[in-house]
């Protein structure tokens, strides 16, 4: 099997970085992570066993508030890595683009782009 589920230290640090300071751009309160994490991990699992209807169904770990406090703090860097891992096992189910969790990985990752070191002293136009 080429897709995986990802493990809820991975979703848990990826949200994890969307409660730290990302310039207002996609930044979650604590109250919401525990919610955008189960339904990361929903939205994976789905992808998996979408992609692979003959093997037996994969099922979601619980990811608490707790998993959220303690996963590991992520450079904008490792950020982008991450996020674009649990995009890509999460991307097999026909309407991927439709749904919120796509949404959510997509302005997190302008967060990332946005909040790597020099970033904002970048030109926006270049002459």
């Amino acid at each position: 099997m080429s897709a995986f589920v990802v493990s809820k230290n991975h979703i848990a640090s990826v949200v994890r970085f969307a409660t730290t300071d990302l310039n207002h751009y996609q930044q979650i309160a604590l109250h919401e992570a525990e919610d955008w994490a189960r339904r990361l991990m929903a939205r994976n699992v789905e992808s998996v066993n979408y992609r692979y209807p003959n093997h037996p169904p994969e099922t979601a770990e619980t990811i608490t508030a707790q998993d959220i406090l303690t996963a590991r703090r992520l450079t904008p860097v490792e950020a982008l890595k991450a996020i674009s891992c649990l995009t890509y096992q999460s991307c097999e189910l026909p309407t991927w683009t439709e749904v919120p969790e796509y949404r959510f990985l997509e302005g997190l990752t302008a967060a990332a782009i946005a909040a790597l070191p020099g970033y904002d002293d970048a030109p926006w136009e270049i002459t």
